[in-house]
């Protein structure tokens, strides 16, 4: 799994050895080298990485959601409503909620909806690592926004 936080230094034919990648939007755009602008653009950026080798592809939005693609499949996950407080940390939180979930064996898209509910608890509270759930804190917020 990757999270390309230095686009220029991932190698495009490189990415059919990653299992799963989660760029936000301007980090897909590095990778992609092609603006992203809308929900469209990200779910098409999602598919564009599929395409090239990375079995699950999720394009992080800058409000919070994702575009995630598997076998060609394009699903939006949209993040629940919450009070920002501190963005600081949520693309780590994504992903860290994100390979648990997969490394739980649940389906892709399951595992998106672990990583937006993650980030969307971490952005609550003020820094990085102090706003990241427990699993029984995570576990009654995923419950409260299904």
């Amino acid at each position: 799994m990757v999270d390309p936080t230095f686009p220029e230094e991932v190698e495009l034919p490189l990415l059919e050895r990653f299992h799963a990648i989660t760029p936000n939007e301007q980090e897909a755009e590095g990778l992609l080298k092609r603006e992203i602008r809308t929900e469209d653009d990200a779910a098409e950026a999602a598919r564009a990485l599929n395409e090239r080798g990375v079995e699950i592809a999720c394009v992080k939005l800058r409000q919070g959601g994702c575009a995630v693609c598997c076998k060609g499949q394009v699903s939006m996950l949209a993040a629940p409503d919450v009070e920002v407080v501190d963005k600081t940390g949520a693309g780590d939180a994504f992903m860290g909620a994100f390979a648990a979930a997969l490394a739980e064996g649940r389906p892709p898209l399951e595992a998106a909806r672990w990583g937006v509910a993650a980030s969307s608890f971490s952005v609550g509270r003020a820094g990085a690592q102090a706003s990241y759930p427990t699993r029984e804190e995570f576990l009654r917020f995923l419950d409260s926004i299904r």
